[in-house]
């Protein structure tokens, strides 16, 4: 192999064992990404009109306490709730893009407004250059309080601690509290982000375009399962994503790579196996020729030893490949149609998979476009290992050829 086929291979290999990482750094939750429910319309005076002046105010405060959006979250947080030993805890995030942030007359900067609810921690956290992140109490209270990136700090605070400054956001006032460090992923078409509690989001009257519910399941399958259930059920309009899934689909370029690598050298050690045990044979037929047999019995039953252990071995090897290669199957059951041999489940298996992947409207959240970036360069980086592994391939095969003869075996 050449110097420069070396540097390449050990080039691709550096940048795929890189891509593999960044695959695996996501928390394992469940997300469900569903359109937010329209704002409720503003009441009447006559129909806030009481019968019974107290129970009518009592009524009224509760109604303008709870929004559609916060009514919602509740429902799905009480049946979260009713069943112990599920959900370890939850969140929300309402996303806003192109949200117009301002901190004076002639300052102001377009960014994605996120509004946060519920255990925020277990979305991740980014790295904290100045202040702090968002108390729990905010994100239960509402209070008017943001955490910015540090690229917005710096270009609409011309500062990089802005930290007790105000903004605006459709004349609300914000606190920023934070300053975190922040990087643009795939699909996110704004340059800034500013993070605020959900209900002072609902108050300065931003409509957010996507709401993702993300849910931390405790340990066990029963629980995902449950899980998914009560989140496909909340709101069927809803898409469901698992984080841990979607990192086991990205990370699969490189498990069909490692597998077909393995399935070739697997072949070519049976095929040196065999060769070697034939060239054995051939020198047992040769002893015979000068040597009575039971003087050969301890020779002969120590190759036949060794035969069968290496052919063993073998074996093993190619069952475990087997099962690393139908692996995904269990974590992906919708691929497999309940009918092997039936045409018409093959057939509705397969095209319910294409739509599934190719529907003209798909809900994702950033978690799983920066995960589809990644299977797509892992994809495209395997590739380009097999295919420069292939001429060594090739010659290691001519030389799998060639050793019996070398070891002086005779003719294949």
């Amino acid at each position: 192999m050449s110097i420069r086929r070396a540097a390449a291979l050990l080039l691709v290999a550096l940048l795929i064992a890189f891509l593999a990482f960044r695959t695996q750094g996501f928390p394992p939750l469940f997300q469900y990404v569903l359109a937010p429910p329209a704002p409720a319309a503003p009441q009447t005076q006559d129909a806030a009109q009481p019968t019974e002046d107290g129970e009518a105010e009592h009524r009224q405060e509760e109604e303008e306490a709870v929004s559609p959006l916060f009514a919602l979250l509740k429902d799905m947080g009480g049946q979260l709730g009713d069943i112990p030993n599920t959900a370890l805890a939850w969140a929300a995030s309402l996303s806003a893009p192109r949200t117009m942030l301002s901190a004076g007359e002639n300052l102001s900067k377009e960014a994605r407004l996120v509004g946060l609810y519920g255990a925020a921690q277990i979305l991740g956290r980014p790295p904290v250059l100045s202040g702090r992140m968002l108390y729990p109490e905010e994100l239960e209270r509402g209070a008017p309080s943001a955490v910015i990136d540090e690229k917005l700090a710096v270009d609409l605070f011309r500062t990089s601690d802005p930290t007790g400054r105000e903004m605006k956001i459709q004349q609300q006032t914000f606190t920023v509290v934070g300053v975190v460090r922040h990087a643009r992923t795939p699909g996110e078409q704004e340059a800034y982000s500013a993070y605020v509690p959900l209900g002072a989001m609902e108050d300065a009257g931003v409509a957010g375009k996507v709401l993702t519910v993300s849910v931390l399941p405790a340990q066990g399958s029963g629980a995902r399962t449950v899980i998914s259930g009560i989140l496909s059920s909340w709101q069927p309009e809803g898409v469901l994503h698992s984080l841990l899934k979607e990192q086991y689909r990205a990370i699969l370029p490189l498990r069909w790579l490692l597998c077909a690598l393995a399935a070739v050298l697997l072949s070519l050690a049976f095929r040196m196996a065999a060769r070697l045990s034939a060239g054995m044979l051939r020198g047992h037929r040769r002893d015979l020729e000068t040597r009575y047999p039971l003087n050969l019995l301890p020779k002969a039953v120590l190759r036949a030893l060794l035969v069968f252990l290496v052919f063993a071995l073998l074996v093993f090897a190619a069952f475990l490949l087997f099962q690393e290669i139908i692996h995904p199957v269990y974590v992906f059951p919708e691929w497999v149609p309940p009918v092997l041999v039936e045409w018409t489940d093959i057939r509705a298996t397969f095209w319910n998979n294409v739509t599934a992947s190719t529907a003209p409207v798909v809900l994702r959240t950033p978690e799983i476009m920066t995960l589809a970036f990644y299977r797509g360069a892992l994809t495209a980086a395997c590739v380009l290992f097999f295919i420069l592994c292939l001429k060594p391939l090739s010659r290691l095969r001519e030389f799998v050829k060639a050793a019996p003869r070398e070891a002086g075996y005779g003719g294949a």
